[in-house]
């Protein structure tokens, strides 16, 4: 069989989940390689070009995933709404099919980890970045109509915004600035962080007091490292069911591994595996590019 050769593109890139994928895929039989790809805004179309002369698949990770979005490319009707991809596989003819994985494994991991949501509860979205784009469109086709969506930058906010209101037409969106935050109702029954790490993001902070959440709510932070995010320990003490960030990605992980390789595969304890690497690593190696 022929060695599967794939590679991530972001800033930064995530070494130790991906190798840990890479052996785990070897374990289940999957001859492979995995490289890395540490791109910027400015060289990313070079190194996407040069990479689908190189690879055999790609993932793209933050904060990629809009500039990877091309609508004149073959498209899903999922695709066309998310607006953003977060990897491209490449057919036996050649052709590279945009994904967004994380679309799928996001419900997957909400339907596994709280088995039951409040949809006629308002979704608070925090981050107005492309992972946004995935989890608001896959909310919106569980049922959720309703979205609160918080952003540091309000002109960031506001375009999603107008961008989301072009695209469905049966949900409401409205933006919440930062100093906001504390005067929302306690109307939310699900929080979703979609922004990385940084111990002194002050609109993550407001987020902590929880005043918007209903209660019984539901906090999930896509935060990778640390798995356990101050955002998430505060969650759990006031109650609220949570998911971390780790339990996402293996999801999204698993997923992308049986898609490429047309197999069922179990990858069985990747989950805690990864959990364990990624609770080793400090947030500082994987501190992301000024926004």
């Amino acid at each position: 069989m022929k060695t599967l050769k794939w590679a991530e593109i972001a800033n930064p890139v995530s070494k130790e989940r991906y190798s840990l994928l890479s052996e785990a895929l070897k374990a289940a039989g999957v001859d492979n390689e995995v490289s890395f790809i540490e791109s910027s805004i400015d060289s990313f179309s070079t190194d996407l070009r040069d990479a689908k002369q190189k690879f055999d698949q790609l993932l793209i990770g933050n904060p990629f995933t809009e500039l990877a979005f091309d609508p004149k490319a073959e498209l899903t009707s999922s695709i066309l709404h998310v607006r953003a991809i977060d990897a491209l596989s490449k057919t036996p003819d050649g052709h590279w099919w945009p994904r967004s994985i994380l679309h799928d494994a996001f419900i997957q991991s909400l339907a596994h980890k709280v088995k039951v949501v409040d949809m006629s509860g308002t979704a608070l979205i925090v981050g107005a970045v492309g992972p946004a784009r995935a989890v608001i469109t896959a909310l919106g086709r569980i049922g959720f109509t309703k979205f609160n969506l918080a952003d540091r930058f309000q002109e960031r906010g506001q375009m999603l915004i107008k961008d989301l209101r072009r695209s469905f037409f049966n949900m409401t969106f409205e933006f919440v600035p930062q100093s906001g935050i504390t005067a929302l109702p306690g109307m939310h029954s699900l929080l979703v962080n979609c922004t990385p790490f940084n111990e002194e993001d002050e609109l993550l902070q407001e987020m902590q007091y929880f005043n918007f959440l209903k209660e019984g709510g539901s906090v999930v932070d896509l935060v990778t490292v640390p798995p356990k995010t101050p955002l998430l320990v505060e969650a759990e003490h006031i109650g609220a069911r949570i998911v971390r960030g780790d339990e996402v990605a293996a999801a999204v992980d698993l997923l992308w591994a049986q898609l490429v390789t047309g197999k069922k595969l179990e990858l069985p304890g990747y989950d805690e595996q990864l959990y364990e690497r990624l609770s080793k690593l400090t947030a500082s190696a994987y501190k992301p590019p000024n926004e």
